[in-house]
């Protein structure tokens, strides 16, 4: 089947076919299996694919990750993303990102192997941010800029900033993207100062505050005695999709299942 394409002008296209697809081809170059089409927008192109032929495609607007990129330190290829049309990507980080889409346009079950594991959908902005940071991963440099060292002050500063504004939106779930714009810093600095500071990543910081949202949000539940609310539907508001490592994250950090917290009695 030969499909000629084109996306809007300042825009990102990126097809990432599924696995084990028959070969396909962009403006006649072979798509072997680790690697995927893209092409920048208002360029038109030329699809070859099997009729029975099942990709990922994705428009991205330009600048939204151009700023994304920015905001987490990230070099982005852009050379051979316009010149070539097509990209190798790690085996790992491809699957690892035709997991998580099939997984966000699946709902609430996605395979894993021989299982099915149930999920539950994220709140969009979290969605938006995990497909952002997943397209990063897709289409950063490989050689990684080192960050820039800053003075114990400003680290201190950057700490004390993100938890003061955990502390004001206790009932919303935040991502790493926010932290770093209400800092005006890169995600290697905020990196380096929480574990500098901290000893901890803002990653673990970060999910440590939805956990403890969670259980605020199983207390309150329970105190009202409101039925329509459950474990999973909490969980997913805060962010939390794998219910089985919700659950174990959860008891490591406060000594009981979170079914044990919405039956707490006061």
């Amino acid at each position: 089947m030969q499909q000629k394409c084109v996306v809007w002008p300042d825009s990102v296209w990126l097809g990432i076919p599924q696995a084990n697809q028959e070969e396909s081809r962009i403006n006649g170059l072979s798509i072997r299996p680790d690697t995927i089409m893209c092409r920048p927008g208002g360029c038109d192109f030329q699809l070859s694919t099997p009729q029975d032929y099942d990709l990922y495609g994705l428009v991205v607007d330009k600048f939204t990750l151009m700023k994304m990129a920015d905001v987490h330190g990230v070099d982005l290829n852009w050379r051979e993303f316009i010149e070539h049309g097509r990209l190798g990507v790690p085996d790992k980080t491809l699957a690892d990102v035709r997991f998580l889409l099939a997984r966000l346009l699946s709902g609430n079950e996605v395979s894993e192997g021989a299982a099915s594991v149930q999920y539950q959908a994220a709140p969009p902005r979290l969605q938006h941010d995990i497909v952002m940071m997943a397209l990063l991963e897709i289409l950063k440099v490989e050689t990684p800029q080192p960050a820039k060292t800053q003075s114990y002050h400003h680290r201190k500063k950057v700490v004390d900033c993100v938890r003061q504004f955990l502390d004001s939106h206790l009932d919303e779930p935040v991502t790493v993207t926010q932290l770093c714009e209400i800092t005006n810093v890169s995600r290697r600095t905020l990196q380096y100062s929480f574990e500098s500071i901290l000893g901890i990543s803002p990653i673990q910081y970060l999910r440590m505050s939805r956990l403890n949202g969670v259980r605020r949000a199983l207390i309150q539940v329970n105190k009202s005695a409101q039925d329509s609310e459950t474990v999973s539907s909490i969980a997913s508001q805060w962010g939390f999709w794998h219910l089985s490592q919700f659950s174990k994250d959860y008891k490591q950090l406060f000594g009981e299942q979170p079914s044990q917290t919405l039956e707490w009695k006061m």
